[in-house]
């Protein structure tokens, strides 16, 4: 079983290098629930938990008016701040966008810490991770969202080959 915030400290390890880019690529193109996503890699690599439609469905259930009422409105109030041309742009504006920014990803550790509590009774999968789980996870959660398979395989190789090197190095490290 998981310990507390393990999920947190684990898209802390892995949401680096090509992996922002793509997710963020895929929450403008389907409106995709990026903390999902990270949510099913996370169930994948370390608990190897194969995401049914289900437990897909029920984790969307769990978090979606938390997504609608917080996390978006969030996002678009920073994203105004930023590319907005408003005539009290200064440092006081940049200092807003700051906070919002940090309140946006408080936001969305709160929302992963549900994600987590909500998945704490379900069993591990047997074995070990690998790709297989993962990549079924990440194609699973595209489709969720509208994604079409072709945009599946294009989309999801950077962010598959960051899980299992993420994997593969703190196997190596143990």
């Amino acid at each position: 079983m998981a310990e507390p915030a393990m999920l947190w400290n684990y898209v802390l390890r892995y949401y680096t290098g090509a992996v922002p880019k793509r997710c963020l690529e895929l929450q403008d193109k389907y409106q995709l629930d990026v903390d999902l996503l990270l949510f099913g890699v996370w169930l994948g690599a370390t608990r190897h938990i194969a995401l049914t439609d289900a437990a897909l469905l029920s984790s969307d259930q769990h978090i979606s008016a938390w997504r609608h009422d917080v996390i978006r409105p969030l996002r678009e109030i920073r994203r105004r701040l930023k590319a907005a041309e408003y005539p009290t742009l200064n440092a006081e504006t940049q200092s807003l966008y700051r906070e919002v920014l940090a309140a946006e990803i408080h936001g969305e550790k709160i929302e992963l810490a549900a994600l987590e509590a909500f998945a704490k009774t379900w069993p591990d999968g047997a074995g070990t991770a690998n790709a297989g789980i993962i990549k079924a996870n990440l194609e699973k959660t595209i489709l969720y969202f509208g994604g079409s398979p072709p945009d599946v395989e294009s989309q999801i190789h950077d962010l598959l080959s960051a899980a299992v090197n993420l994997r593969e190095s703190e196997t190596n490290s143990a």
